[in-house]
C-alpha cells in the first residue's frame, strides 16, 4: 500500500491524460523511487501496481512518449527491439550533431555531398579529407547516414 499511495501523492494529472511524476527523476527523464533499499522506475511500479507482472526481459514502454508518465494506461509490454521500433517510427533517436559520437558536422556533411558531386573526388579522398571511413562516406552519400541533411 505504501507504493500506491506514493504515486498517487506524488503525480499530477495533466490534460493529455499523463500522470506526471513529480518526484525524483534520472537524467533521461523516468521517475524513480527509493524503496526497499532499492531504486525503481516509477512507471514500472505502476504498471505493476495496476496491471501485473512484469516478465523477465520485457521493457514497460510510454504511448504518450512522457518518460515521466505513470499512467497505466499509457503503459504497455514490450521487447527492447519493440522499443527501438517504436523510437524509429516516431523518429526520436539521436542523430547528427545529437548523436554522441558524431565526427562530423552539419557542415562537414554539406562539404561532403558537395565535394563529391563535382566529380573530382572519390569516396576514398573524401574519407580521407574527413579522417573517417570510406563506408562511413559511402552511406553519407547514399543518404543512409545523416540523411536529415540535404
Amino acid at each position: 500500500m505504501h507504493l500506491k499511495n506514493t504515486l498517487i501523492k506524488n503525480t499530477k494529472i495533466l490534460s493529455n491524460g499523463c500522470w506526471q511524476w513529480q518526484g525524483s527523476k534520472n537524467p533521461d527523464g523516468y521517475g524513480r523511487i527509493r524503496f526497499n533499499k532499492q531504486v525503481l522506475l516509477i512507471h514500472r511500479v505502476a504498471y505493476e501496481l495496476h496491471v501485473g507482472t512484469i516478465p523477465k526481459g520485457l521493457h514497460v514502454l510510454h504511448s504518450c512518449d512522457n518518460p515521466s508518465c505513470c499512467n497505466p494506461k499509457h503503459l504497455r509490454l514490450g521487447t527492447n527491439y519493440d522499443n527501438v521500433q517504436d523510437r524509429q517510427n516516431k523518429d526520436r533517436q539521436a542523430k547528427g550533431i545529437g548523436h554522441g559520437r558524431h565526427k562530423l558536422s552539419e557542415c562537414d556533411i554539406t562539404e561532403i555531398k558537395k565535394l563529391y558531386a563535382t566529380g573530382n573526388y572519390t569516396q576514398q579522398e573524401i574519407s580521407e579529407i574527413f579522417h573517417i571511413s570510406r563506408s562511413h562516406t559511402c552511406n553519407i552519400l547514399n543518404n543512409k547516414f545523416w540523411k536529415h541533411i540535404t
